[in-house]
């Protein structure tokens, strides 16, 4: 094991005054019981299972880089959403919960887009190191469909990054020219919308405020607009 490795591990199993004495660990261990009374704490009927427990957990938290702050957000997301004891691997996603790709490859778009006029604002600097891995040019100009696979296997290699530098100060530029939507093609693209029922359809309200943005009448690149309707399927 390497010397950060082995620091993260005795982050977890060194007593902690604080605590009480507690490793942080077995402060893990209390809190889980805390919130499932009875239930968590009948899942060990001896020593040995507190201490294979505390083995494999301890062993999960320190390959994933799990840190504090991720148990803290895990404990919160069982309290709001698991009745039963969660498993490891539900834990860790409680941890470290996915960015939606389609969601952040919009953000991508548009923020890649406002980022030439240094007005970006990003939500996660994995979203925007994700793009940049992919390309400004490409992430403009390529369709949503080709570009998705591609960002997401970038976006998950780099959400959970402890390491992951924060988004750099942007640089303004002159604005780059925009075309204005076409009203009357925004709302031939709604009206199939409608008829097709896609507004139902999960995972692409992105799109949606995409092409209801255009309906208005505001000024978005073409480019932003083509994606949104490749996502909902529409010409």
């Amino acid at each position: 094991m390497n010397a950060p490795a082995d620091l993260h591990a005795a982050a977890w199993s060194t007593p902690h005054p604080a605590l009480g004495g507690l490793t942080l660990l077995d402060h893990l261990f209390n809190r889980l019981d805390g919130l499932y009374p009875v239930r968590w704490r009948s899942a060990f009927p001896s020593e040995t299972a507190i201490a294979n427990w505390r083995a494999a957990w301890g062993e999960a938290l320190v390959s994933e880089r799990i840190t504090p702050a991720d148990v803290a957000r895990g404990l919160a997301a069982c309290q709001r959403h698991f009745e039963w004891p969660p498993s490891l691997a539900e834990f860790l996603g409680a941890c470290r919960p996915q960015l939606n790709a389609d969601a952040a490859l919009y953000e991508a778009i548009e923020q890649m887009e406002a980022r030439r006029r240094g007005a970006d604002v990003w939500t996660h600097p994995a979203i925007y190191w994700a793009a940049a891995r992919l390309g400004e040019h490409e992430l403009l100009s390529a369709s949503f469909s080709a570009m998705r696979p591609r960002f997401e296997r970038a976006l998950r290699e780099l959400e959970h990054r402890a390491d992951l530098p924060p988004v750099p100060p942007r640089t303004p530029a002159l604005p780059a020219p925009l075309r204005r939507a076409d009203p009357a093609v925004a709302n031939d693209c709604l009206a199939k919308l409608h008829a097709l029922h896609i507004g139902a359809a999960p995972g692409r309200e992105w799109a949606r405020k995409i092409m209801r943005r255009a309906e208005s009448g505001e000024k978005l690149p073409v480019n932003l607009l083509n994606h949104a309707k490749a996502a909902l399927g529409v010409d």
